[in-house]
């Protein structure tokens, strides 16, 4: 009889732990999905600002990339696209405050937390006309990025294409078109696996305002 109860008690607590992780392995799975959502919402309605300039998409896409960086599998892209954002709406003082608040963690490269920050007070300080101390910022970013990119010890022949992008974005804040896409051209020659995406790159040299490489998503 007593063995009898323990199995009993035994199978019930088997039930209940099963349950319990079936149940938090749902309510987790719904989560994610639900930022994922967030995401594609956020994607679509910049995707919609680009195409008709409606501001109003810009605030509608920076709420769902809020919600979208709940979860740990959205969450570097998301606030990615949340800088972009607040880039796009000038809020420079906003910027650099939110990414003062994240973790190294939160984005993809190392560099890129310091990169944010400083772009968002290199646009502040030309905000106010001081164009010196935003002339320094750059350079200090440029100078970070190409620092990782050297430190990276890729494979010959092989890029970074994402930092490439990042720094040369950067680079149109202080140097003159003819001179970046001189370098461009010279890195094509010493990359040509990668030729497409330098033409891609010297091409979007035109757009003014920076715009963080948000890296591709199924989601």
């Amino acid at each position: 009889m007593i063995k009898q109860l323990a199995n009993n008690s035994t199978r019930t607590l088997v039930a209940l732990l099963t349950f319990v992780i079936l149940h938090g392995c749902s309510a987790h799975s719904k989560q994610v999905n639900a930022c994922r959502s967030s995401y594609k919402k956020a994607r679509a309605d910049l995707n919609a600002y680009y195409k008709d300039h409606d501001s109003s998409m810009l605030g509608s896409s920076l709420a769902d990339a809020d919600l979208a960086m709940r979860c740990v599998e959205t969450r570097q892209a998301a606030v990615e696209m949340k800088i972009s954002l607040l880039a796009l709406m000038k809020s420079f003082r906003k910027g650099y405050e939110f990414v003062i608040s994240l973790n190294e963690s939160d984005f993809t490269m190392s560099y890129k937390k310091t990169m944010g920050y400083q772009y968002f007070l290199a646009m502040d300080a030309d905000a106010r006309g001081d164009t010196l101390l935003r002339n320094r910022i750059f350079k200090n970013i440029c100078f970070d990025i190409e620092t990782y990119i050297r430190n990276e010890n890729l494979p010959a022949g092989k890029l970074n294409e994402v930092a490439y992008y990042d720094l040369y974005k950067m680079k149109t804040k202080i140097r003159s078109q003819s001179q970046l896409g001189m370098e461009i051209d010279s890195l094509k020659q010493r990359y040509p696996a990668s030729s497409e995406f330098f033409d891609v790159l010297k091409g979007s040299l035109t757009d003014t305002v920076v715009t963080y490489a948000m890296p591709p998503t199924t989601y």
